[in-house]
């Protein structure tokens, strides 16, 4: 691991922390070797937009065939539904004579000319707006707890920067976060993952899960087991259960999931997820277009972008804009995933600045009756950047901002509260604590009194984390406390180095068990035939590395490894038992290495591809 940490010594610049058994390794956001990492003049090449589309325009609902072509051009368009992971089906098929009222979000229109040739097609993103009744459903409130009928409705808009940390933040989003702040906006420092990834971290703020077991390797108390147990979380469908903005739906608020990443949140990677509709709005099919390259589409959706000059982050947050204007009457719960502004490059996000502060300043208007949480669901985690002291406790620590509806901000009780708590430890979980908050209890006294409160006896469900509109413990709570793998957790054991030297039968035991359970990694979907099998990269400086932290009863090992075909950097922990607690850890880029054979495996960060070998 590379040492880059500037370290913050002044107590008032750091979290207050009882524990004396882990340490806050708070870093300057600046490493002093930052230009070895950042590039915030990363630009974008210029580009002059080109127009292909001659031969109709979208306004409102309906599509209109240009007049000046309409007597030599046909048009038509697709719908899809999604039936599954990998179905869609055909919808519906409507012939545009001259104009047509567009019947779904996405889609699909090509237009021919009089020879019956294809002159043009492209996959849209519209936001057609329903005209429906939202009726509500409290079907999943507990029994005893009623809710006012005249309860107030504050619209919930939840805005993900895949893999945005807090300090990244601080160095790249300065114009977006000071019109945030300007419009009341208040930022907590230290939310803490429960997960090493997207979906993991989503299970804790969207359905109030965790799927790793937590063991406390401070105290020794029992290990908390995960939600599922020893079920594989992906072959369990999340319909009908606690999903957050199900309950939105059920109390007749308007929902939009609008997501850019190649597959929707849950359902990474093979994963079920939901198997019926679950908002109102979406990009679902859009989503499987692109992954899947159904009939070329992933190629017309990126071809568009080229050619408008656009980008995948502008049109995903065009059609949130497009939603809150259309439905701005109306109470609305929506969550917004944006996976193209630093997932893949940590210097992508520093020419978004500008644009998401106009988006936001452009959009306050719309926010104004709203709870908007801006936030990253980890840290950067794909390149070497996450190999070195800042990148190792960015990864656990997202960014979070919350600005409350405008008639809240005078509320003292609740601006006082996050303020509060704005410096303390909390976890996903708390979130997702906080957005069952906002809809039920909250607006229930009118955001008054604003004591600490247990969300369980809402609903039919053992709620996790706490509401963070109310007070927290003053005593920051721990990561075992949080439901945080301790290898995730912002406050780390405090460990030493051990010498390879005065330790030799502890490497020799570590080196093997680690290399046998890395390997047993490929023993799922099928990884073994494509995958090469992995051994220590013992030609390379410092290949293996092993610290340790000796707790009450117990004995924790941190690993550092590298390993050969492809130096892939790994990082993983063992117990005194030398038994692995939870998963390994990848610390670098590996799509070109294990994407060549398999997309889809989320085992395939372990896969070196036997083909490359070859070539």
């Amino acid at each position: 691991m590379v040492i880059n940490c500037d370290k913050i010594v002044d107590a008032k610049y750091r979290i207050k922390n009882n524990d004396l058994s882990c340490d806050f390794n708070e870093c300057k956001p600046w490493p002093n070797d930052y230009k070895s990492w950042l590039d915030p003049n990363k630009k974008s090449p210029p580009c002059e937009p080109i127009n292909k589309n001659l031969y109709y325009y979208i306004k409102d609902d309906t599509i209109f065939v240009r007049d000046e072509v309409k007597s030599k051009i046909n048009c038509n368009y697709t719908c899809y539904s999604k039936r599954n992971y990998e179905k869609i089906d055909i919808a519906k098929n409507v012939a545009v004579n001259s104009k047509a009222i567009l019947e779904c979000d996405v889609p699909w229109v090509k237009c021919y000319n009089e020879e019956n040739e294809k002159v043009y097609e492209n996959i849209e993103l519209v936001l057609k707006k329903l005209n429906e009744k939202f009726e509500e459903r409290r079907d999943f409130l507990k029994p005893g707890y009623s809710l006012p009928n005249d309860i107030k409705k504050y619209s919930l808009h939840v805005v993900v920067i895949d893999s945005l940390s807090y300090y990244h933040a601080t160095r790249a989003l300065n114009q977006t976060r000071s019109v945030l702040l300007n419009h009341g906006g208040i930022e907590l420092k230290y939310l803490n993952v429960i997960g090493e990834d997207s979906i993991q971290n989503a299970r804790g703020f969207l359905l109030n899960k965790n799927s790793n077991n937590v063991e406390d390797n401070s105290l020794g108390r029992p290990t908390k087991i995960n939600d599922w147990g020893s079920k594989d979380p992906c072959n369990v469908a999340l319909d009908n259960t606690t999903y957050i903005f199900d309950y939105y739906n059920k109390m007749g608020y308007v929902t939009l999931y609008n997501d850019n990443s190649g597959m929707e949140t849950f359902q990474y990677y093979n994963c079920v997820g939901f198997t019926k509709k679950y908002a109102h709005h979406s990009t679902r099919v859009r989503q499987f277009l692109n992954f899947f390259d159904f009939n070329r589409g992933e190629k017309i959706i990126w071809d568009d972008f080229k050619n408008k000059c656009s980008s995948m982050t502008k049109d995903t947050f065009k059609y949130h804009e497009d939603f809150l204007k259309r439905y701005q009457n109306q109470p609305t719960a929506t969550l917004t995933w944006d996976t193209y502004s630093v997932h893949d490059d940590i210097n992508d996000i520093f020419e978004q600045d500008e644009y998401l502060s106009e988006y936001f300043e452009r959009n306050s208007k719309y926010h104004k009756d709203s709870f908007l949480i801006v936030m990253g669901d980890h840290g950067y985690r794909t390149g070497p950047y996450m190999n070195t002291e800042v990148g190792k406790y960015e990864h656990s620590n997202p960014y979070l901002l919350i600005k409350p509806p405008a008639d809240l901000l005078g509320n003292e009780e609740l601006i006082g509260n996050l303020k509060a708590n704005s410096i303390k430890h909390i976890s996903h979980l708390d979130l997702y604590a906080t957005f069952l908050d906002i809809l039920t209890e909250g607006p229930k006294n009118n955001f008054k009194n604003l004591k600490p409160y247990d969300l369980s006896n809402v609903v039919n469900d053992t709620i996790k984390g706490l509401s963070l509109l109310r007070p927290l413990p003053d005593e920051n709570r721990s990561c075992y406390d949080m439901y945080i793998p301790s290898k995730y957790c912002l406050c780390q054991p405090k460990y030493e180095k051990l010498s390879r030297w005065q330790s030799r039968e502890i490497y020799n035991r570590l080196e093997e068990v680690f290399i046998k359970d890395i390997n047993k990694q490929l023993e799922n979907d099928n990884l073994k035939e494509m995958c090469s099998q992995l051994t220590l990269s013992n030609d390379v400086k410092d290949y293996f590395i092993v610290k340790t932290s000796r707790g009450k009863n117990t004995t924790l090992y941190e690993v550092s490894a590298i390993t050969r075909p492809g130096k892939g950097s790994f990082r993983a922990y063992y117990n005194q038992n030398f038994t692995l607690t939870n998963d390994i850890i990848r610390t670098n880029m590996y799509r070109d290495q294990a994407e060549v054979c398999n997309k889809e495996s989320k085992y395939r960060k372990f896969c070196y591809c036997k083909i490359l070998l070859k070539n």
